[in-house]
């Protein structure tokens, strides 16, 4: 499928490319096969979705999540709320263009905020040591912010996925352009080495699994932080 193998292109250099890329970047860089207008697969499924939807936000102990992409070109920021019954999240921001500009954007909006947070997680290594030193810089706390390892973003999807499943992990009802909604349709599972864990990737050359990765990774900090802010209130 590829004209430059074996003569220009061993073996060897194609499995090192493959290991880099999605499924649907290797398709097309790797196998020749160009993208078609055929939608992306999705993981949870629309009916899971829609039963998770919710019109009215619960109060409860707030945390925010970030989300990088690889190159740090795209980031998503997702609020939680942690309520007697689970926890509610929303999508806060989807941002894409210079990398700088949207940390410091990023985090000056954070830094105004994070008194009343359990925690802020930053999930994504383009972007979370910027992040978190100029939050750091802003007199944001280590104690309040937390970069998880590669292991706590696998059981963020997983803890995720089960909760949306059982009910206990609840969104907006769906608005027509919403960027958590679009992540949703187009987001499957991506397995990572051998022993099951996983990880979020966007089906379409145009998605973008940023949203839904820290609408997980907000789930997570809900759920296993220890810290409670001074005052609980409804996420806005």
């Amino acid at each position: 499928m590829n004209p430059s193998h074996p003569k220009r292109t061993p073996v060897q250099s194609l499995m090192r490319l493959r290991r880099k890329l999605s499924n649907a970047d290797w398709r097309r860089e790797g196998m020749g096969i160009w993208d078609d207008d055929q939608p992306g697969s999705r993981l949870v499924s629309e009916k899971e979705w829609a039963a998770t939807g919710v019109t009215e936000a619960p109060g409860g102990i707030r945390s925010f999540a970030v989300a990088f992409n690889l190159d740090g070109t795209r980031v998503s920021t997702v609020g939680a709320v942690k309520h007697a019954g689970g926890v509610h999240a929303e999508q806060i921001s989807a941002y894409s263009g210079p990398f700088d500009s949207g940390v410091e954007q990023l985090a000056g909006w954070l830094a105004e905020r994070w008194r009343d947070a359990a925690m802020i997680a930053i999930s994504g290594r383009a972007g979370a040591a910027a992040l978190h030193q100029a939050l750091r810089d802003r007199g944001v706390p280590d104690r309040v912010v937390h970069v998880l390892t590669t292991a706590e973003y696998f059981a963020s999807t997983t803890m995720a996925l089960d909760a949306i499943r059982a009910g206990t992990l609840t969104h907006p009802a769906e608005v027509e352009g919403e960027a958590l909604s679009a992540s949703v349709s187009v987001a499957d599972r991506k397995h990572r080495g051998t022993s099951g864990q996983w990880g979020w990737e966007a089906t379409t050359p145009t998605g973008d699994e940023t949203p839904i990765e820290a609408f997980s990774v907000a789930h997570w900090a809900a759920r296993t932080s220890k810290r409670v802010p001074g005052r609980k209130q409804v996420l806005v």
